[in-house]
C-alpha cells in the first residue's frame, strides 16, 4: 500500500513539474509578421505614373511586404548605418541596446507613452515597405494603415503592445499605440505616417515596476499566482505521503 502511495505521489509531482514548466516556458522571440491589409490614399510614382497608393495595390503593381532587417534590404531604405547597427544587434539578441533604444523612442502620440522599463521584445525588427513586381522598394509612400499577422499571445491588448518604428524621415525611433490588437486573430493594426524598421514590444509584467531597464526579450506566458497554487499541490503531495508511510509504519 505504502509502495503504491508513494508511487501515486511521484506521479502526481512528476505531472504538476511538467504543468508549471509548460505555463513559464518562454518562446524565442519572432520573426513571423505578415500583412493582411493596407490602406493609403497617399500617391507614389511607380512605373514613371503618379497613383494612389491604394490604387496601385489594387491593379497589382505594388505590394505591402515585411522583409528581413539585412544590411542591405535597410540600405535600400535609406536607414542610417548606426542605426542599421542597432537594428543588426537587437536582432541579435543584444538587450543593451535594445534598452537604449526604447528609452530614446518618442511616443507618436500622448496616448503611446508607456513605461519602456517594462517592454520586451515579441517580434523582432523587421522592414515594412510596399514594392514593386520587380522588388523595387516605394520610398514615397505616406500615411499608411496597416493590418498583419503577429505573433500575440491572450491578454494582449492596445495597453500593453507598442508597435517599435525607426522613421526615415525624421530619423528616430518612434513608439506607436496600435488601433487595434486582436490576440484570439493574432492581428495588429497600426497608423504609420511612413513606412521603414517595424518591431513589436510587450508589457513582460516579469519587469514591471522591477526598477531594472533590462528586457528578457521573449515571452513569458502564464501568470506568476500560479506558483503559489502549484507550490501548494506539491506540499500537500508531501505531506499526505509522510502522513500515510507514518501510519503503516504504525500498524506495523
Amino acid at each position: 500500500m505504502t509502495k503504491k502511495l508513494l508511487s501515486a505521489a511521484i506521479t502526481a509531482v512528476a505531472a504538476i513539474t511538467l504543468m508549471t514548466a509548460t505555463v513559464f516556458a518562454a518562446p524565442s522571440v519572432s520573426d513571423t509578421q505578415e500583412v493582411i491589409s493596407s490602406d493609403s490614399t497617399s500617391e507614389v510614382t511607380v512605373n514613371g505614373k503618379t497613383v494612389t497608393v491604394n490604387d496601385a495595390v489594387t491593379s497589382g503593381d505594388i505590394k505591402l511586404v515585411f522583409s528581413s532587417a539585412t544590411e542591405a534590404e535597410l540600405n535600400k531604405v535609406g536607414v542610417q548605418s548606426s542605426t542599421i547597427n542597432d537594428i543588426l544587434s537587437i536582432n541579435g539578441g543584444d538587450l543593451d541596446k535594445l534598452t537604449s533604444v526604447l528609452n530614446s523612442a518618442v511616443a507618436k502620440t500622448a496616448d503611446a507613452k508607456i513605461d519602456t522599463k517594462s517592454l520586451s521584445l515579441l517580434a523582432n525588427i523587421r522592414d515594412l515597405s510596399y514594392k514593386t513586381n520587380s522588388g523595387e522598394i516605394v520610398k514615397d509612400a505616406k500615411n499608411v494603415s496597416v493590418t498583419w499577422k503577429a505573433p500575440l499571445t491572450s491578454g494582449m491588448t492596445v495597453d500593453n503592445v507598442r508597435v517599435l518604428h525607426f522613421s526615415c524621415v525624421s530619423n528616430q525611433w518612434e513608439l506607436i499605440k496600435p488601433n487595434a490588437v486582436d490576440s484570439s486573430a493574432g492581428t495588429i493594426t497600426a497608423f504609420f505616417s511612413d513606412l521603414s524598421p517595424v518591431a513589436i514590444v510587450y508589457v513582460n509584467d516579469n519587469n514591471a515596476g522591477s526598477g531594472s531597464t533590462e528586457n528578457n526579450g521573449s515571452v513569458q506566458t502564464g501568470d506568476a499566482s500560479h506558483v503559489a497554487v502549484y507550490t501548494a499541490i506539491l506540499a500537500g503531495a508531501a505531506l499526505a505521503v509522510l502522513v500515510c508511510i507514518g501510519k503503516r509504519k504504525r500498524a506495523n
